[in-house]
């Protein structure tokens, strides 16, 4: 386990000496919402920030094709783990239902997929681990980067808002509109969950970062997992 651990750690400070310069706008608490980063909204759906303006708004390109406005202070981005759960991962559902982590975000919430291909959201709170061997995802989208925060992200100055956003904001939109100057996004504080999964990292790394489409596919573990090494 070790020598994974390494290798991981290995990658990790690879990709971070050939990355380009990350976009990022700071949260209060040092976290970050970067261009490029994969998201989810208050709405459960999930998408990647392709724009961001300075007073912490953000256009969303979402995976069914929508692209709207967003408040930055309800997204929350793609991580590979979470308290111990890590994508892959199998577990339990409050209704005694085995499945798998599709995906895991930094507010807490997981998506589930099950062998019948449904999948639903549930909080880590909510979910227990299961044995078995962890599903390896592939997904087409850019490099998570680590959470929390592992190095110090330095705001970018992103341009003012328009007067007139070139998309519109989400239909029923049930927040206030923010006004024109920056302000502090709050930060995350995910409900830390009674049973703590098994794994600190994940059990593989990414792969390389891809262009990435306009509408990608849907993420699908392979149907044979491979076994993970140790």
């Amino acid at each position: 386990m070790k020598r994974v651990n390494i290798v991981l750690l290995s990658l990790f400070i690879f990709n971070l000496a050939h990355a380009d310069p990350q976009e990022c706008s700071v949260r209060s608490d040092g976290s970050a919402l970067c261009l490029n980063d994969r998201v989810i909204d208050y709405r459960h759906f999930e998408g990647v920030i392709t724009e961001i303006f300075s007073n912490q708004t953000a256009i969303v390109n979402f995976d069914n094709g929508d692209v709207t406005v967003e408040d930055m202070a309800f997204l929350y981005r793609q991580v590979q783990c979470l308290w111990g759960y890590c994508e892959g991962d199998r577990i339990i559902d409050p209704q005694g239902n085995t499945g798998w982590i599709d995906e895991i975000f930094e507010n807490g919430e997981a998506n589930v997929e099950y062998p019948n291909e449904e999948s639903w959201f549930f909080t880590l709170d909510e979910l227990y681990p299961a044995n078995g061997t962890p599903v390896i995802i592939h997904h087409p989208w850019p490099l998570p980067r680590p959470y929390p925060e592992v190095i110090v992200i330095t705001p970018w100055p992103f341009p003012e808002p328009p007067y007139h956003y070139p998309h519109p904001w989400p239909e029923h939109y049930p927040y206030e509109y923010p006004g024109h100057n920056p302000r502090n996004i709050p930060s995350c504080h995910p409900v830390e969950p009674t049973h703590i999964g098994p794994h600190p990292v994940p059990h593989y790394p990414y792969p390389s970062p891809v262009h990435y489409p306009s509408k990608p596919p849907a993420p699908r573990p392979f149907p044979h997992p491979h076994p993970v090494p140790h």
